[in-house]
């Protein structure tokens, strides 16, 4: 007996337990409308009835009519929410202002998808609506953003500045010419582009780049093409990074940071001739500056042309003798030579070519080492580019006391 209770017992356990896996019906179409509607009239249980709304979009039982309506309504319990933090602001009272500019946003985002939805079947119930309300709330996102911007909050500004500037090219704004010939929108097209470059959103800067460029003034222009090429260089458009580095090189010359990117990209594509060429014409159109012969001095070291290597490299230090790296490239620029030439000097040490080639090694070699020895000068932390080529000099150069210096100080790393 007991154990046919025990039995029992358990299956109806069982079946208890096969009776709540079973899934709950959903919420009906009618009863959603009624509970977004309520919670509309009483202010409250908003964003739960909001949730309820966007959840039940994807299913079989609702068409586009009922989901351009959920998505109206939805737009409507965040307008509803917008007026409570609007009247604590008018009575004076403690509100939220995050909330207040978010539910605009947010607002304007249900009416776009409303309008999206609608126009699949080119029934427009609710445009008129929608249109009036984001008109009305227009402006308040264009503050919110600069509100977000103010407080460091980068990438919600950038939401707040893109919802204000793809507005205007939304179809149901297409009869609306104020907000389409709005006058701050390129102001505002640098502000989103600056909000989303802080927020390495490089994709999302490149969206307003080329209006916030054409919105400054010549001062701002460099520096937003300088933020086009980073970004068109994270986002590996290479094409269009090269583009504007060459547009910066030509129109804002003075600028070194498209200089010396687009001479870093030539060399990196074993193009150093044309790095060359990009340097001569720096010269050209913006005087003798140091920085322009150093970069030739790189290109034809790229060449392994170590004659003219050397030659830019004293052009660089006639303009400013401070300049470490040409030390350091005209050091390397001689000892490449010595190198090179010691592979091809006469083996015989009893010949009178030898002992000419042996004095042309020995002098390629000093000349070598009075640059090296001046960037190591300025450069003593730089021990791993001036170390091993120092070494290799005393070494050849038969300086005993040099030697076992450097050897010692190398070995001590």
């Amino acid at each position: 007996m007991k154990r046919i209770l025990i039995l029992l017992v358990t299956f109806f356990s069982l079946t208890s337990g096969w009776a709540e896996d079973k899934p709950q019906e959903p919420v009906k179409v009618k009863v959603l409308l009624k509970n977004a509607k309520s919670a509309i009239k009483n202010n409250n249980e908003q964003e739960k009835n909001e949730t309820a709304l966007l959840e039940a979009l994807g299913r079989e039982d609702v068409n586009d009519k009922q989901r351009a309506e959920f998505l109206y309504l939805c737009s409507e319990l965040q307008r509803n929410l917008n007026d409570q933090q609007n009247m604590k602001l008018y009575l004076k009272q403690e509100y939220d202002t995050l909330k207040f500019f978010n539910t605009i946003l947010k607002m304007d985002r249900h009416l776009l998808r409303c309008d999206s939805v609608e126009r699949l079947s080119g029934v427009f119930k609710w445009r008129d609506k929608a249109r009036t309300t984001i008109l009305k709330y227009h402006a308040n996102l264009l503050s919110g953003g600069k509100w977000l911007l103010k407080r460091g909050n980068v990438a919600e500004a950038y939401e707040h500045f893109d919802m204000y500037l793809r507005m205007p090219d939304e179809p149901m704004m297409e009869s609306q010419k104020a907000i389409r010939e709005d006058s701050v929108l390129s102001k505002v097209a640098y502000w989103a582009t600056i909000s989303a470059y802080n927020a390495r959103q490089y994709g999302n800067a490149l969206k307003y780049m080329d209006d916030a460029v054409a919105g400054v003034d010549t001062a701002l222009r460099a520096s937003l093409m300088e933020y086009k090429a980073v970004c068109q260089n994270q986002v590996k458009d290479t094409p269009g990074y090269v583009q504007t580095l060459k547009q910066g090189t030509e129109n804002y010359g003075s600028h070194d940071f498209f200089y010396l990117n687009l001479m870093d990209y030539f060399i990196s594509v074993d193009s150093a001739d044309v790095a060359v060429k990009l340097s001569k014409y720096m010269l050209m159109q913006q005087g003798e500056r140091a920085l322009y012969w150093y970069g030739m001095c790189q290109a034809y070291q790229r060449m392994c042309e170590y004659d003219r290597m050397a030659r830019c490299a004293d052009s660089t230090l006639n303009i400013d003798n401070t300049f470490a790296d040409a030390y350091y490239l005209k050091g390397i620029a001689y000892l490449n030579q010595a190198t090179a030439f010691s592979k091809t000097m006469s083996s015989d040490i009893r010949s009178a070519k030898f002992k000419r080639d042996r004095v042309r090694l020995n002098s390629l070699f000093q000349m070598a080492r009075g640059p090296l020895e001046t960037y190591r000068a300025l450069r003593p932390e730089e021990k791993q580019r001036w170390g091993e080529p120092l070494y290799t000099i005393y070494l050849n150069l038969n300086l005993g006391k040099e030697f076992s210096e450097i050897e010692k100080e190398l070995n001590a790393q």
